[in-house]
């Protein structure tokens, strides 16, 4: 009987120490974890990798959120790649393309900083630690004016006027293209809508001497909300030069926000 017991606890011990710890690649034909002796403390979380494609950017210019090189140490599968838009400028209306692919796109709207967030998923269920990328657009032109509102489907447009002939303004409903010596750069683009973009944006890529004026029109095509919060927003060469803010209280109004001078890219509030 003393030796029976004695060998009872030997056999014990061998077992014990003969236990093979699986790793998470370890899998049977069927694609299944092999047996059920994996320890979830000994399966390796994946590695999120991103990287934006471009920094910095221009606004609407679209961009590549990169994370096709993120793996898994063990070896296992990456299923889910799950991306967050975690920062953008107050007044932007950007959206992630999907948010869920391994190479996604998105799209900045407004001048300023955004980041993302990359966390994916390993076919065992297991998340890796978030992985964050920053980058900033901003203009190319010389006079960059942005508007965004409080409601942007009211539909608040700005208008860009020269100064010496206030009816010879650039909007939504069109520009002049007859506005400096500098040829197409010395006149105005309307590059977004704020209904559909986030942001009515009006640029000149090289501005000839003279006065801007800005202005905001409420129109009447939009959803005739009142009390509405107009931003716009001055940049001269890239740098952020003025900013001011009106309440819209009404349909069919109008406000006057600055008058920018060229060249020395002063801007004066109205």
């Amino acid at each position: 009987m003393r030796f029976g017991l004695i060998g009872v606890i030997a056999l014990g011990l061998a077992a014990c120490g003969s236990e093979t710890t699986l790793r998470g690649n370890t899998r049977d034909t069927d694609g299944l974890p092999t047996g059920d002796d994996i320890r979830p403390d000994d399966i390796l979380p994946p590695i999120a990798v991103c990287a934006i494609s471009k920094d910095p950017t221009q606004p609407g210019e679209p961009v590549s959120l990169i994370g096709e090189n993120s793996y898994d140490p063990d070896g296992n599968l990456i299923v889910n790649y799950h991306w967050s838009l975690v920062k953008k400028p107050a007044g932007s209306e950007a959206r992630l393309t999907s948010g869920t692919a391994n190479v996604d796109a998105f799209t900045p709207d407004l001048v300023g900083d955004y980041a993302v967030t990359l966390t994916v998923t390993n076919d065992f269920g297991n998340p890796s630690e978030p992985c964050s990328r920053s980058f900033r657009a901003e203009p190319s032109q010389d006079l960059y004016i942005e508007l965004s509102s409080e409601h942007p489907t009211d539909n608040i447009a700005l208008r860009v006027a020269r100064a010496s002939d206030p009816t010879d303004f650039c909007s939504q409903d069109g520009c002049s293209q007859d506005w400096g010596a500098s040829g197409a750069d010395g006149d105005p683009t309307f590059l977004s809508d704020d209904v559909s973009d986030g942001a009515d944006v009006i640029a000149i890529g090289s501005p000839a001497t003279g006065k801007f004026t800005v202005t905001a029109y409420d129109d009447l095509s939009g959803l005739g909300l009142a009390d509405n919060v107009v931003t716009v927003v001055v940049y001269i060469k890239g740098v952020e030069a003025w900013r001011g803010s009106h309440t819209m209280l009404k349909e069919n109004s109008g406000a006057d926000f600055a008058e920018i001078s060229f060249p020395s890219g002063s801007v004066t509030a109205l």
